[in-house]
């Protein structure tokens, strides 16, 4: 699906761009969460007891934890699919 940037009411399509690694789409989503995702960050590469490492830890407007795990695929994926087990 292609993105726009609108300026003075005239649509100019964006070139996609895609990321060297995936630290460096890390580095780009935590420095900006809030303003995409609307999610307050609160730390990044934090390790747990139970769960091992957390890529991003933020909380949402409800102050209910969100944790994000950054993955670049290296091939074309023709859908993803997230279960609950």
């Amino acid at each position: 699906m292609p993105l726009f940037e609108i300026k003075n009411s005239k649509a100019k399509k964006v070139n996609p761009k895609e990321f060297k690694n995936e630290l460096e789409l890390h580095q780009l989503i935590d420095k900006n969460l809030e303003e995409i995702f609307g999610i307050r960050y609160i730390k990044d590469e934090h390790i747990t007891d139970k769960h091992g490492r957390i890529e991003t830890l933020g909380l949402d407007e409800s102050n209910r934890p969100v944790v994000i795990e950054y993955k670049k695929l290296t091939r074309k994926v023709s859908s993803l699919r997230q279960t609950d087990t």
